[in-house]
């Protein structure tokens, strides 16, 4: 076990201690404990920041000057044993899931060899700040691989990729909001101009720790670098998407959410009241009975400002998709260039269609309920972002079943603001069924 190893082990053990009966009734015991923890937290954050300079200065062992460290992990990379990539796609997609994989094993598997293989390329080793002890050792993604995660999370999902993305500097941040805009009226000669004042309001961003779990055997061949950065990827990358999805359109404001509200949850709610809750035709509360007066419909509630200022687009799961849109396009008859050649092209009279699991996605009766929604996301919402992602191991939580869990987090806030009101609707409008 290596000496930093110990010394986070140390620190939890210390920590526990701390927290136990008989040290917290005894002043000059806690005191003592409370300068053990600094002691060891300072000769810790001594030996990572000794450990992050020595990345940043690294070479090949070889020492060949000019030679790059990446075209070192390539060649790495090229003899490991490996299957066909999934998620890593793209220049040099072995190497990058290998040096993923490097970085997993050293810090997930606590394993020495790929440890110096990762301070010898130039990958730092960075612990994040966590809110609370864990032995087992929390670090952040380098930023390198935070790129290709973002990747992946706009390809399985797409909140995150159609909203703007705040960096937050701090847990809370407010992001202002324009509510009006100035007016211009007539003037007559000599007659003073009438005053206008464009309103501004506030948006609140409160990041809030988000996180997955996932299992994996705690025998891994070395040679298992490329696949195991792979699998890692796809697997966080897709579950934090889904999540950023299912909260940003169907959170219903409970703890479940971190508070958040999404766009289903505001337009179920303000059905009948609510001038962007668009009621479909009498009788028209499946998705196959949606026609195109429907939709047509729903187009023209849709403010003229979004069409100019903003992307608008249909927002549905793949039944959505495939009962209401494919059907109207394949009624309307003709072939198309994209019928000849087999494309799917997911759009609708020329404003695409998103696709994503977190809306309804039942064949049956959905009276009252938002199907589709229509407009620029964007506009309607606010995403900010505290920090990126960290990972962290347990060899505990399943230990009879020899495996070890995997854990990631991240903090995040997703704030729907525009959702119009009782007399105009806003950058997005919701299709309702309507039995």
């Amino acid at each position: 076990m290596s000496k930093l190893n110990e010394l986070r082990q140390a620190l939890g053990k210390a920590v526990d201690e701390l927290n136990t009966d008989d040290v917290i009734a005894d002043a000059k015991k806690y005191e003592a404990k409370q300068l053990e923890i600094a002691e060891i937290k300072g000769k810790i954050d001594r030996m990572e920041e000794a450990q992050k300079q020595a990345a940043s200065l690294a070479r090949p062992a070889g020492g060949e000057p000019g030679l790059d460290m990446r075209t070192v992990g390539a060649q790495l990379a090229q003899r490991s044993r490996h299957s066909a990539l999934k998620n890593f796609t793209g220049p040099n997609a072995v190497e990058r899931a290998h040096r993923f994989g490097q970085f997993a094993m050293a810090t997930l598997w606590g394993n020495e060899k790929a440890a110096a293989w990762c301070k010898e390329n130039g990958i730092i080793l960075q612990r994040a700040q966590s809110e609370g002890v864990n032995s087992a050792g929390g670090f952040l993604v380098p930023e390198e691989f935070s790129f290709d995660i973002i990747d992946l999370r706009d390809a399985y999902g797409m909140f995150r990729r159609l909203c703007q993305v705040m960096p937050m500097g701090r847990d809370t941040m407010n992001v202002p909001r324009r509510t009006g805009g100035l007016t211009a009226y007539a003037v007559g000669e000599g007659t003073a101009i009438t005053q206008s004042q464009a309103g501004w309001d506030n948006v609140k961003l409160t990041a809030n720790k988000w996180g997955v779990l996932t299992l994996m055997s705690s025998e891994l061949d070395e040679d298992a670098a490329v696949n195991i950065g792979d699998i890692l990827v796809g697997e966080m990358a897709y579950a934090f998407a889904v999540t950023e999805d299912t909260a940003g359109f169907t959170g219903d404001g409970t703890s479940t959410y971190h508070g958040i509200k999404g766009f289903t949850k505001y337009f179920n709610d303000g059905v009948g009241s609510l001038t962007g809750s668009v009621d479909a035709a009498t009788g028209h509360d499946t998705f196959a009975e949606i026609d195109a007066n429907d939709l047509s419909k729903l187009m023209g509630t849709l403010p003229q400002y979004v069409y100019v200022r903003g992307k608008p687009s249909f927002y549905c799961s793949q039944m959505g998709w495939a009962l209401v849109f494919q059907r109207l396009i394949q009624a309307s008859g003709g072939i198309s260039k994209n019928d000849a050649t087999g494309a799917v092209v997911h759009s609708y009279l020329g404003f695409p269609v998103e696709i994503t699991p977190s809306l309804p996605t039942s064949s049956g009766t959905i009276n009252d309920q938002a199907m589709v929604l229509f407009g620029d996301i964007g506009l309607a919402a606010s995403f900010g972002n505290r920090r990126g992602m960290a990972v962290a191991r347990s060899t505990e939580y399943k230990f009879a079943e020899d495996q070890i869990a995997i854990k990631a987090t991240e903090r995040f806030d997703i704030n729907v603001h525009d959702i119009g009101t009782t007399s105009a609707a806003g950058p997005v409008v919701a299709l309702m069924g309507n039995t």
